[in-house]
């Protein structure tokens, strides 16, 4: 159900909004391990490195799918915070139509640079044209997923965390079984994962529209909600958005050319560790979620006082988690690794595994604040000033890979990345705190009177 999240106690909104989400990145996560246990177990672990190499690619697509959508869908959840629904039916036919023009474009953008991509990458040429064949088909299905991010997007926006979480159900569940089918009986190979991701996706897409379609009819577009009148403003927050996520991702690309330097081998084990990774960041990532969709209620609202004690409960959270998450990685990451590849090929994947998590773990709490008060200040309208920090991000990212790379290999690498998180963090923080203090009077908490919320279907 649609949430109004301006009344209620901020934590307790927080905490139940997340919980949908944990679910839904814990299933994300089995989409993905899914993917590389099968790879890893009936193909070789070539194949991991082939999906590995093509990350960075897929990544710089989906980054900027997804910073876009969620900037189209700020707007949506602050016409939902201010309780105008003829405006949020507005903001959702100008998303709509705009993630269609722009995922054909991309794509085809995509698709046409393959190859100076790859060769920029450094690919190994033992896996280079697997990486070539999984990218081609994941990119041909740029509009299927983009209208699934967009959709849910949007749900969340409006509070409902619950309906996403169905549609990741039944896409991980087409996943799997589709994986299995185009790799035990077609002997597909990785096409076979790429096909059965970008049809899982598709139907995903398909299904949650249809969900939204009938489930509410308050929703429903009406002719008069076309129109170009709010593109500017859906552009103006989604493309910095966009494009501060390709920044990030734009960085990751220099990290995985200087792992492709390194050997398959190594390429391989960065890939198996980060499906490890994800296992436990994936609880601090809800929770920074979750703030960017309390925050654009509230500002919509003009409830500052409820921001600052939602995001600050929100960053303690974080902090909690990622320590946590911390002494779990280093404790259970040889036992996880098994789970991806078989046992005579664990041994020259699990030194690099190590090393991932040893320079990666102690710092999760960072990568926890940063997106907390990114997701804030994005929320806020603020977009220029994430746009700022993703490009800092980038240079941050690429020279400290390549430098420290350079010195001292793969955990030159590693602790490359993690360095751009606590540097951006900070500088995230400054005009964070500073806007807080300029509307509230202060920086972590402040006292604020409840108010009884108002129904966003009584104005239907």
């Amino acid at each position: 159900m649609l949430k109004d999240m301006t009344c209620g106690k901020p934590l307790k909104l927080i905490l139940a909004f997340s919980l949908p989400l944990i679910a839904g990145n814990l299933l994300q996560q089995i989409y993905g391990l899914t993917d590389t246990i099968v790879l890893g177990r009936f193909v070789g672990w070539e194949a991991i490195g082939a999906t590995g190499s093509s990350g960075p690619v897929t990544f710089l697509l989906f980054s900027f799918i997804f910073g876009l959508t969620s900037g189209f869908a700020i707007i949506t959840g602050q016409r939902f915070g201010a309780h105008d629904p003829e405006g949020v039916r507005r903001s959702i036919a100008t998303g709509l139509a705009l993630c269609g023009g722009i995922s054909l474009a991309s794509a085809g953008i995509f698709i046409a640079g393959i190859d100076p991509i790859l060769r920029f990458l450094d690919v190994p040429q033992e896996i280079y044209r697997m990486s070539r064949t999984y990218l081609l088909i994941v990119l041909s299905g740029t509009t299927g997923i983009m209208l699934y991010n967009y959709l849910a997007s949007v749900l969340r926006a409006l509070g409902d965390s619950r309906t996403p979480l169905g549609f990741v159900a039944l896409s991980v569940a087409l996943n799997i079984a589709l994986d299995l089918f185009f790799i035990l009986v077609c002997r597909g190979g990785v096409a076979g994962v790429a096909w059965a991701t970008v049809a899982s996706q598709i139907l995903a897409g398909v299904g949650c529209f249809l969900y939204v379609w009938f489930r509410y009819p308050e929703l429903r577009l009406k002719r008069g909600d076309w129109g170009c009148g709010g593109i500017a403003a859906h552009l103006k927050q989604g493309l910095p958005m966009g494009v501060q996520f390709c920044l990030i991702a734009v960085g990751c690309f220099i990290m995985q050319k200087m792992l492709n330097r390194l050997g398959p081998v190594a390429v391989s084990g960065f890939a198996t560790a980060c499906q490890v990774d994800r296992l436990f960041t994936m609880f601090i990532y809800s929770i920074t979620a979750t703030v960017g969709a309390f925050v654009a209620q509230n500002y919509g609202a003009k409830r500052f006082d409820r921001i600052c004690n939602g995001t600050t409960d929100a960053s303690v959270f974080a902090v909690i988690f990622g320590f946590t998450g911390c002494a779990g990685v280093i404790l259970l990451y040889p036992e996880l690794t098994r789970i991806f590849v078989g046992e005579e090929q664990m041994a020259p994947l699990l030194p690099f595994v190590r090393d991932f998590m040893y320079c990666r773990s102690p710092f999760y709490f960072a990568v926890g604040l940063m997106f907390i008060y990114r997701n804030a200040l994005q929320s806020m309208g603020y977009s220029a000033i994430p746009l700022l920090a993703g490009i800092c991000d980038l240079v941050c990212r690429s020279l400290l890979c390549i430098w420290w790379g350079t010195l001292f290999g793969y955990r030159g690498v590693c602790f490359g990345d993690v360095s751009s998180w606590v540097i951006t963090g900070a500088l995230l923080a400054v005009p964070y705190f500073s806007t807080i203090r300029r509307r509230t009077g202060n920086f972590l908490r402040t006292p604020y009177r409840e108010t009884p919320g108002k129904i966003f279907t009584d104005k239907i």
